[in-house]
């Protein structure tokens, strides 16, 4: 008796220790991801000295553009910095900004703003940003969520929904994302009047002006685009801005080149659609349609009805990577061409109803770059169709596809 109660205690001890050390590794494996992004956090605070001395770097020839740097310098609040990651290893400082540089920077003091600094794998720092968020729908925030700007620049599903401007060092607004179901929505930035129409620089004296635009890229759950527009920002002669009339959230002040950091890498990505409606039609594809008029001899009396070609639609997609400020292309990849409808009934004139079934074999596509900001894509299949008729028998053929798109890079 005694000895079996020995062994239920030694039963119940073992059971205790093997449920601690459970929960204790799980809160080790829930903590351990915490723990080194705090440990990494500690590091960067300890390189404040250098981060200052990289921002004192930015040296221009325009003492206001100057002044903004330092302004920025003055603003950052690295109590609460912490640190994210690229896909590529690189860290992301996230440093916080006072509400004071929204001031500076022309933003309603709704924008919440962080300064983004960019850590090379060597070590060294590489290239910064200024980060404004407004949450949508206006919504109140004090603090931008943990990897928000992490799953912006790896391209990655956003949680936070809303607007994000991001500004250079000196306050010029580089280009600006909308996210909206945790997806990019639009894609914004400043451009030429140039780019945009086509129109040369205007002339003020003996000074070359620019008008810059703000061009808004509008994009589909499947990441294709549907729209467009532009909008006036500011005016710029040569070397410094002359007016920004309406604000335009830009703050309007930039053009000098010459910065320490390497150019800006983040990237973003769409899809790039070219269609190609069939031309190639068989006396089988003609179809009588509801709407069809009825047309008469010369006697009155109606003629059969000869029928419209049945649509058939090629889509050809390629999926492009590029960088946000250069716009030039980072990765290429040519999408599978499709077709629609594959299966189709339809009365035809002669041989009443039918069923069109269309299948593609054998594709293939490709891409190759033609410029910085400009590609061609191709695709090749062999389309195979087949009729079936009411009478039972049924008819195939079989016709190549072959299509070349010249392609640029989205404004």
């Amino acid at each position: 008796m005694k000895n079996r109660s020995k062994r239920s205690l030694l039963a119940l001890i073992a059971v205790f220790i093997s449920l601690t050390f459970a929960c204790r590794k799980n809160d080790l494996s829930e903590n351990a991801e915490d723990l080194l992004r705090s440990q990494k956090t500690q590091t960067v605070l300890a390189q404040k000295e250098e981060i200052l001395g990289w921002i004192d770097d930015h040296q221009y020839s325009s003492p206001i553009k100057t002044g903004n740097v330092q302004f920025i310098k003055n603003n950052l609040v690295y109590e609460n910095l912490h640190v994210e990651k690229r896909k590529n290893g690189e860290d992301l400082i996230v440093i916080p900004l006072n509400r004071a540089v929204n001031q500076k920077l022309k933003l309603a003091n709704d924008y919440l703003l962080n300064l983004l600094v960019v850590k090379g794998n060597n070590g060294k720092l590489r290239w910064s940003m200024v980060v404004a968020f407004m949450p949508e729908g206006g919504k109140k925030t004090n603090k931008l969520r943990d990897r928000t700007l992490q799953q912006i620049i790896n391209n990655e599903p956003v949680q936070d929904n809303g607007l994000y401007k991001f500004f250079d060092l000196k306050g010029k607004l580089l280009y600006q994302l909308e996210y909206k179901d945790n997806r990019l929505a639009s894609y914004a930035s400043p451009r030429k009047k140039g780019d945009v129409a086509g129109a040369d620089p205007m002339a003020r004296g003996t000074l070359r002006c620019y008008a810059y635009y703000l061009v808004t890229t509008y994009f589909r759950e499947d990441g294709t685009i549907f729209l467009q527009t532009s909008e006036y920002l500011y005016t710029e002669c040569d070397d410094e801005v002359t007016d920004d009339p309406d604000g335009g959230g830009s703050g309007g002040i930039g053009g000098d080149s010459g910065d320490p950091d390497d150019p800006i890498d983040a990237t973003l990505s769409t899809v790039l659609v070219s269609s190609v409606n069939e031309q190639s039609w068989d006396h089988d594809d003609l179809q009588i349609t509801e709407d069809m008029e009825t047309e008469y001899d010369a006697d009155n009396n109606p003629l059969p009805a000869y029928g419209v070609p049945t649509p058939l639609l090629y889509t050809c997609r390629v999926r492009l990577v590029y960088y946000a400020v250069s716009r030039s292309i980072a990765e290429l990849e040519a999408l599978p061409v499709t077709v629609e409808p594959s299966d189709i009934t339809y009365t035809h004139p002669t041989w009443g109803t039918v069923v069109r079934v269309v299948s593609l074999v054998d594709k293939d596509e490709g891409t190759f770059i033609t410029s910085a900001i400009s590609f061609t894509a191709w695709w090749r299949c062999e389309v195979n169709y087949r009729w079936a008729y009411v009478n039972g028998s049924s008819r195939t053929r079989q016709i190549p596809f072959r299509y070349v798109a010249p392609m640029t890079v989205p404004l």
